[in-house]
């Protein structure tokens, strides 16, 4: 078994909710951490387009299986809806783009307001 499938049938042990701003590169994560489990070539530049609604990526190792899920940026105002079914939050922001690092700390400070679970910053 390999660390990564996407299955859609599968039933997750944590879910890993994945969110921060428009354009801060969480698809890119999430299909690059996927193409690296499934031994994929990484030489290839990820395509990525903005997501509306969530991308689903599963991880699993033996005796491990987590679900990392994306909440577009777009769709912000209904995060909080996510926060319960989540063991942690990984909060993606784009370090070169400075232009953005206003906006990604009022999500991040909401986000620290409203969740009383870890939270990871990258």
């Amino acid at each position: 078994m390999g660390c990564c499938t996407s299955k859609v049938n599968a039933d997750p042990v944590s879910t890993i909710l994945v969110i921060g701003p428009e354009s801060a590169g969480k698809t890119t994560l999430l299909r690059s951490v996927g193409r690296r489990c499934a031994g994929a070539d990484e030489s290839q530049p990820v395509r990525t387009m903005p997501t509306i609604g969530q991308e689903v990526e599963y991880l699993e190792a033996p005796g491990a299986r987590v679900m990392l899920q994306e909440i577009g940026g777009c769709m912000a105002p209904t995060w909080p809806r996510y926060y319960d079914r989540a063991a942690a939050v990984l909060f993606v922001v784009d370090a070169a783009a400075p232009e953005t690092w206003a906006e990604a700390l009022v999500l991040l400070e909401e986000l620290v307001g409203a969740v009383q679970k870890p939270i990871g910053v990258v």
